[in-house]
């Protein structure tokens, strides 16, 4: 397959770092990509670009401040994307590279890479990052998944933005719901260990992994006796009393072994129209119940989790 690398050239580190990780994707003929480098002495610029991406079945966008202040990268080569796209003619990758604002465009409609779309910036090391970004392709670029996405674009009939459907959630939708967001938080947080065993004289393990519960274990070397076991269990626990005005049976409890009683819980609820997390529960933060979601909940987690030994984020 063919792919249309989009990127500002104040980017080129992050896109020669990209072409490395590349390489063995290139060596199993699986794709071949195409940047403006290609482009000869004397090439006319824009005929080339079009060209080029009219015959690519993927757009890659290297995401970052500078690209999103690109006229040339957003508005003339990112709006050809989309309309490809709409008819079904190649598949958009948005690669967050910077922290920036490409969740208030369209980009948001697009699984973003890496993971849950944290910049490349961010990770501790930028090779975990890209390694994250290249698996993530070589699923898409077998063939099976750009296929499905683009049948499932074809028969999908989306309403209009102003309308939306109330709706009834039974016990087992509630469950589910459940299930999926504490697998996203294992996940996540595994990653985030795996990120900050990276810093020297810090190191943290998993302990249990299980479809109910995840604890693991933080140590700070650079401080004596500076180390906390968090526990989080999937389900009810009585020894975390939820002053709240409604009854949860989907919930989940994060416990911190440290000699504190800053405790987290949180709960499944819904209103008309969807499910979703609020929290945090009980007396221990002294907060209103919020909407949250579940990059907020590891968020919370994580950043108290880290703060017991002394590691600010």
């Amino acid at each position: 397959m063919e792919a249309f690398i989009s990127y500002s050239h104040k980017d080129e580190g992050y896109l020669d770092l990209f072409h490395r990780h590349l390489a063995q994707l290139k060596r199993d003929g699986l794709i071949g990509t195409w940047t403006d480098q290609k482009i000869l002495a004397g090439g006319r610029i824009d005929d080339e670009v079009s060209t080029s991406l009219n015959s690519a079945q993927i757009f890659i966008a290297m995401l970052s401040p500078d690209y999103i202040n690109s006229n040339y990268c957003y508005e003339r080569e990112f709006q050809t994307a989309m309309e490809m796209q709409a008819k079904n003619m190649l598949t958009i990758v948005p690669i967050v590279l910077e922290p920036c604002d490409w969740k208030s465009t369209p980009f948001s409609k697009y699984k973003a890479l890496p993971k849950d779309g944290k910049p490349v910036s961010e990770w501790s090391n930028k090779n975990n990052a890209m390694l994250d970004v290249v698996q993530n392709l070589r699923l898409l670029v077998s063939g099976e998944e750009t296929s499905t996405i683009q049948q499932k674009s074809k028969k999908t009939v989306q309403l209009p933005t102003n309308y939306k459907v109330k709706k009834d959630f039974d016990s087992l939708q509630k469950m589910d719901f459940q299930d999926e967001g504490f697998k996203k938080l294992k996940s996540i947080l595994e990653n985030n260990i795996e990120e900050i065993n990276q810093i020297e004289n810090i190191k943290a393990r998993v302990l249990t992994s299980t479809d109910n519960t995840f604890e693991a274990l933080i140590v700070n070397r650079n401080r004596v006796q500076s180390e906390s076991k968090i526990t989080i269990n999937k389900g009810k626990d009585q020894s975390l009393p939820l002053m709240t005005s409604g009854s949860f049976d989907q919930s989940m409890t994060c416990k911190f072994d440290n000699g504190t009683s800053q405790n987290l819980a949180y709960a499944v609820s819904h209103d008309d129209f969807d499910l979703f997390w609020i929290g945090p529960l009980g007396y221990y933060f002294g907060k209103e119940q919020t909407r949250l979601s579940m990059d907020q909940i590891c968020n919370e987690i994580w950043t108290n989790w880290l703060e017991k030994v002394g590691i600010v984020s």
